[in-house]
């Protein structure tokens, strides 16, 4: 059974099972168990990334002196404002977090900076967050230190979002 046969049979059961004047004729029982089976593999079959964040197209991070890197499908306010880009995400419809290197830069390197420091970002290679599905968005520099933003889809983080 095709996709298209499947959401006919579909589309003449719902007729059907919404029907006060029962004047549409019900569809076969075996042939709706049959489109839910091909509707049940569509559904599963799709890329809930949407062919957004994918790894390859990170900028190369190597290639740059500064070791930073952004994903081009990050989104940016229209106006250029560094407001914060949580809504935004939210409306391309992942969850995001961010980590910060821990012991992986060396106290000197965070608290003098310099040549240590980029060098430090360069070869920091960030750890996803806890949980499934993270994909690296970005690894910049902030007032704060390094940095490094993951994505993913809303989709697959079931339960686990929490921005509160």
């Amino acid at each position: 059974m095709t996709p298209a046969e499947a959401a006919s049979i579909l589309r003449q059961h719902n007729a059907w099972r919404r029907d006060d004047t029962k004047i549409v004729s019900p569809a076969n029982p075996t042939q709706i168990g049959l489109a839910i089976d091909v509707a049940v593999e569509v559904l599963a079959s799709a890329d809930p990334w949407r062919g957004l964040y994918d790894p390859e197209k990170i900028s190369d991070r190597a290639a740059r002196a500064d070791g930073m890197a952004w994903h081009p499908d990050l989104p940016s306010w229209p106006d250029d404002r560094e407001d914060d880009i949580a809504p935004l995400l939210a409306a391309q419809g992942f969850d995001y977090e961010g980590v910060s290197p821990g012991e992986e830069f060396s106290e000197e390197a965070l608290e003098e900076g310099g040549d240590l420091y980029w060098e430090q970002m360069k070869s920091w290679n960030p750890s996803p967050p806890a949980g499934e599905h993270w994909r690296l968005a970005a690894v910049t520099d902030t007032e704060d230190g390094p940095y490094a933003l993951f994505v993913r889809p809303l989709a697959l983080a079931g339960s686990e979002v929490d921005h509160a």
